[in-house]
């Protein structure tokens, strides 16, 4: 059946395609004024109102053609008639999907259009019906899961021994693609870990724990991977049938970033396993303390796969993603770019509303700070910073209770640099907000009423889903301040409802610990209960 008859057969019973679709023209003609003159096979509305590009593809050689199509049709509607984007839906119909697939999927991860795709199937009596196609998982290219192993090993034999251990599981296991760091220390080192897990047998046992006790280590090996994708991570699970039925038990339970966290451990804990002298699990912000640790140093990067294909990619850029500053955690990130770099900078906000999607009094403020940058200094650069821990009530604990606690407080920078010189500042911080609730009030609020739910949530970082609402409970908000800068000249501003007002000089730090004078006895309380669970550096339920 040729692709003209298709299309007369379709035009004639549109539903074929969809309930509700109305043709309005076979072949409608776009004008060349933007050089995208051209006929859409089928033009119809739909039944909310729609404007509907059909395109009908009869063979492979024509399926590559139907995306750039498709592209030169959707602007010239929008430029003809007036549309906007969100009035345009587009379907694809095709009776081959071999050529069309790859690019067709892409361009659904990549338009704000809505976009359907359908095959055609043609009976021996040329009866047509229709099935809904979906579009393949993307690869956005390189992408390192935020979950990540370190191997201590005592001596350069152990650590050999060690690496090729790795290498052989991940062959084994299906992970391709990975990156090795390897530090040596200046001196022998203990283990965090094994030192928690040490204090506390001492604790029970009623023993001091003894200095020569403690294995000291002279080398790691940090274990980063790609980002692997559900389906990838149960294929390679599949191996193993006592660990595809537990994973197939739990999964169901977990939410989405839960079920990503929970399989990518599964995968790299299960055998055949790596050889290390000590082993621990780590995240990026265990990462950042061994690369600013004062007794150890990089001595070498080992890449794999498509991280060892790339030659393009420096190691201060991997490591800094291993870092998490590209926004991946949700947590940490870090940038600069220059302002007037339209495409870097619509990656930037991108990236921003992914690091700051829960926290959305930022997300908010730290967009319209970058309008007023692009309208206020359109040839800066700027230098933004973002640290979002999330981590509710352990804020102020943190803050409290350890010897770098003002490293646990949340903030964010931006610097605007103009002909070399700093004209603005723009800045984040936790600030004073009213009376906090009772600590009794935000445990049945938000962890059924139990410390012990609280205190679990130190297994995951402490990271809290309800943040937000949880630091306001505390007496807490997320403020932005705003810098002027003029030679020797400082005006400040805070936003507020909406709009920046001028504010006395201000910094972040005393800020937070002003709140901190106001409510001393309301946080001690809280520290003390919080600490009433930790032995040795162990939270313990």
């Amino acid at each position: 059946m040729k692709e003209s008859v298709l299309r007369d057969i379709i035009s004639e019973n549109i539903s074929i395609l969809e309930s509700g679709l109305t043709l309005i023209k076979k072949e409608q003609y776009i004008p060349n004024k933007l050089g995208t003159r051209g006929f859409i096979d089928l033009y119809a509305k739909d039944s909310n109102g729609n404007h509907v590009l059909i395109e009908l593809k009869r063979s492979s050689a024509s399926s590559r053609e139907a995306i750039h199509e498709i592209h030169k049709y959707v602007e010239g509607v929008k430029h003809h008639f007036g549309v906007k984007d969100e009035e345009i839906r587009v379907i694809i119909a095709s009776t081959e999907w071999k050529e069309l697939l790859v690019p067709f999927s892409r361009f659904v991860s990549d338009t704000s259009i809505s976009v359907t795709g359908l095959t055609i199937d043609v009976s021996d009596e040329q009866k047509i019906s229709t099935r809904a196609l979906t579009p393949l998982e993307v690869n956005n290219g390189r992408f390192i899961a935020p979950w990540h192993t370190i191997h201590y090993y005592l001596n350069k034999g152990s650590l050999l021994s060690g690496i090729s251990s790795i290498n052989e599981s991940c062959e084994k296991k299906g992970i391709k693609d990975y990156i090795l760091i390897i530090f040596k220390g200046d001196d022998f080192f203990p283990s965090e870990s094994q030192i928690r897990r040490l204090e506390l047998l001492s604790g029970l046992s009623g023993n001091h724990l003894s200095e020569d006790k403690i294995p000291h280590y002279e080398y790691i090996v940090y274990f980063a991977m790609q980002e692997l994708s559900q389906e990838q991570c149960i294929d390679s699970i599949s191996c193993n049938k006592n660990e595809l039925d537990e994973v197939n038990e739990t999964i169901d339970s977990l939410e989405d970033t839960e079920k990503s966290c929970y399989l990518h451990e599964v995968l790299t804990a299960m055998e055949p396993r790596s050889n290390e002298d000590d082993l621990d699990i780590s995240y990026p912000a265990k990462f950042d303390k061994l690369l600013n640790s004062e007794n150890l140093n990089i001595s070498s990067v080992k890449r794999y796969g498509n991280f060892s294909r790339n030659d393009l990619l420096d190691d201060a850029t991997l490591i800094s993603e291993i870092n998490g500053y590209d926004g991946i955690t949700g947590q940490i990130f870090k940038k600069s770019i220059p302002i007037k770099n339209q495409y870097h900078l619509k990656i930037l906000k991108n990236e921003i509303k992914n690091t700051l999607s829960t926290n959305l009094s930022w997300k908010y403020q730290i967009l319209r700070a970058l309008d007023d940058i692009e309208k206020n200094f359109p040839n800066s650069e700027i230098n933004i910073s973002i640290y979002n821990p999330e981590t509710g009530v352990f804020t102020p604990y943190f803050y409290l209770t350890k010897d770098d606690g003002v490293l646990y407080l949340p903030t964010y920078s931006i610097i605007i640099t103009n002909d070399g010189e700093v004209v603005q500042m723009y800045f984040g911080s936790l600030t004073e907000s009213g009376h906090p609730k009772t600590f009794q009030e935000i445990l049945s609020k938000y962890y059924f009423g139990k410390l012990e739910a609280l205190i679990h949530s130190v297994t995951w970082g402490a990271r809290a889903p309800e943040d937000t609402d949880i630091i306001e409970d505390l007496g807490l908000e997320y403020r932005s301040f705003r810098c002027d800068i003029n030679k020797d000249q400082r005006a400040f501003f805070k936003y507020e409802n909406e709009r920046w007002r001028e504010c006395a000089p201000t910094n972040p730090l005393e800020s937070f610990g002003t709140y901190v004078k106001n409510n001393e006895h309301y946080l001690s309380k809280i520290a003390s209960t919080i600490s009433s669970k930790n032995f040795g550096n162990m939270f313990i339920i």
